[in-house]
């Protein structure tokens, strides 16, 4: 089980996934996962869920575009 990204943001989806520094991505926060939806609109392409490693807590995110 991951317990800690560091300062990394990992992005969790059903065609890919990826990492990158937060600062990549105008309001990211680090140390989550965020799992995208491809078949919903909104954030990053698709409906979102936040995971914070941080404090263990899930997060539903509605379609917001960060980017």
């Amino acid at each position: 089980m991951v317990d800690n990204l560091g300062d990394q943001v990992l992005f969790v989806g059903d065609s890919s996934s990826m990492s990158s520094s937060p600062s990549s991505f105008n309001g990211c926060k680090a140390n989550c996962v965020y799992f995208t939806d491809d078949y919903k609109k909104g954030f990053i392409g698709g409906a979102s869920t936040l995971y914070d490693i941080l404090i263990g807590v899930a997060l539903y995110l509605i379609a917001t575009t960060i980017f």
